[in-house]
């Protein structure tokens, strides 16, 4: 997250804060010092590429951990890009994902 002047650039710290407001019981973020991109871990029994591909239909680009990942002890998990988003872009594309996951 930097600033110049009023002008604020939203950053991980900010899109993990949605998560945990919006998705708290079913995304569970990683903290990260840097990068432009932010990993959640998804609970058990939630298939991560399913999500993904869902996700899509709804006009959100999320990549499943899994891709990146020949043996991963917690691969059940996505990466959501936050460079270049508003804060209010960050907050709907939270709340699409939300309505995806709620979907049975």
């Amino acid at each position: 997250m930097g600033s110049i002047g009023k002008i604020h650039f939203p950053g991980a710290a900010d899109l993990a804060g949605l998560i945990n407001r919006h998705l708290k019981s079913k995304l569970t973020p990683v903290a990260v010092e840097a990068g432009m991109h932010l990993l959640a871990w998804l609970p058990p029994g939630i298939n991560a590429e399913k999500i993904a591909l869902a996700a899509l239909k709804e006009g959100l680009i999320l990549q499943p951990i899994s891709q990146y990942c020949i043996k991963c002890k917690h691969a059940n998990g996505l990466i959501l890009g936050f460079a270049g988003f508003s804060f209010s872009q960050m907050e709907t594309a939270i709340l699409i994902l939300r309505r995806v996951l709620d979907k049975p």
